[in-house]
């Protein structure tokens, strides 16, 4: 085990908590001890920091929705010619949760037993916002200028079809070619993105 005594000892039981879910691909089974060991400290100097295990989690689930943000927001912004802002949201989200399972079940699936607070509800507030933005933009350079809360309503049709199709995907339930599972993803998100844009 090297720890790195030139980060703060937040950060570094944060990073000890992200790399513990990845590796597990989820927060089942991991314990307060192993991720403060991992990190370099006692158990109870996590309380210093966060409140217990949970409260790890939800350190690691600000970082977790950055990085997810990001790989969004580049995979909307480096789409090619003719994609859809739904394809290319699509692709990023697919390749987010394949690469960073973990991560991705954090988000979306696992129950971390408590509100969101500080932090992270600034960091949910702050994503919800940029991601609104951009789908907005997208939604009326494609000649869709509704209301925001006509704009709202279909960008959260959009989520939910992405989030339950990409469920599907990292659960197996896909089928066992990943990719080729993605790649249909993509396509029916094109087709939804279609669809919004025309009701």
């Amino acid at each position: 085990m090297n720890i790195d005594t030139s980060t703060s000892m937040k950060d570094r039981l944060t990073r000890a908590t992200i790399r513990a879910i990845e590796e597990r691909r989820g927060v089942s089974g991991l314990s307060l001890r192993g991720i403060a060991k991992e990190a370099g400290c006692s158990h109870v100097n996590v309380y210093h920091h966060a409140d217990g295990l949970v409260g790890l989690f939800w350190l690691a689930y600000v970082e977790a929705l950055e990085a997810f943000s990001d790989a969004c927001q580049r995979g909307i912004s480096e789409r090619g010619r003719g994609e859809s802002f739904g394809s290319a949201l699509a692709r990023a989200m697919v390749a987010f949760a394949l690469e960073r399972e973990g991560l991705y079940r954090l988000l979306w699936f696992e129950d971390l037993r408590t509100e969101p607070r500080g932090e992270a509800l600034e960091t949910i507030a702050k994503t919800q916002k940029l991601f609104a933005a951009t789908a907005f933009e997208a939604f009326r350079a494609e000649g869709l200028n509704a209301e925001e809360h006509v704009l709202s309503d279909r960008l959260q049709m959009l989520f939910a079809l992405l989030q339950g199709e990409v469920a599907m995907l990292i659960n197996g339930r896909a089928g066992s070619d990943r990719a080729a599972a993605g790649e249909l993803v993509s396509e029916r998100a094109e087709r939804m993105w279609k669809l919004l844009l025309a009701s």
